[in-house]
């Protein structure tokens, strides 16, 4: 994705890349659990991702009368033996997963490629904790400032996105999802200075 958002930009164009999930979650609950401060070493790989969601395929949720909801890990040495065994399967899976080329986070993975061909771009989503690579698998723990997240951030980068051409601060193209996208509007006008 970052090789064409790259040949669209040289060719002239402002590419608009979506996304459904940003890995926000993710990245905050890793960082609170190793106690992670902006600009710490970020050493979370995709594998863990898989261990994490194999991890919550064992936790069952239970309801009360009451409407109380609380959830029940199941330990895998709870399992009966078939069930046992393709737990082992998956988790043997995950361990042997080649993820040099699965970037833990596709968003941060493509600002940091197009940043680095020269070429700003925006991000309008709604998550605050981000990576910022440095190269393939080496990253950092980083937070976005709340005035970047807030509806006003928003539309500046939207300004930046319309009306600035040729200059330094122009961005060139987006990655937005549905939260942080919601209530704006992205489109060509003749009155932009970028049509």
């Amino acid at each position: 994705v970052a090789d064409m958002a790259i040949a669209e930009i040289k060719a002239g164009n402002k590419p608009v890349i979506t996304v459904s999930g940003t890995m926000g979650a993710f990245i905050q609950q890793a960082a609170e659990a190793e106690d992670l401060k902006p600009g710490e070493d970020f050493s979370k790989t995709f594998r863990d991702v898989g261990k994490r969601y194999l991890k919550r395929t064992m936790r069952i949720r239970v309801k009360d009368a009451d409407d109380k909801v609380t959830y029940v890990q199941i330990e895998p040495d709870a399992l009966p033996s078939g069930l046992r065994s393709m737990y082992d399967h998956a988790l043997e899976t995950i361990e042997q997963m080649d993820d040099e080329n699965l970037m833990l986070s596709p968003i941060d993975w493509l600002r940091y490629r197009i940043e680095k061909a020269g070429y700003n771009i925006g991000e309008i989503t709604g998550r605050k904790h981000v990576m910022r690579y440095s190269g393939k698998n080496t990253a950092t723990y980083g937070q976005r400032s709340d005035a970047e997240i807030s509806v006003a951030g928003r539309r500046a980068i939207l300004d930046r996105f319309n009306e600035e051409d040729g200059s330094g601060r122009e961005i060139h193209g987006l990655i937005l999802n549905r939260a942080g996208s919601t209530g704006l509007s992205a489109h060509a006008y003749y009155k932009f200075k970028n049509k």
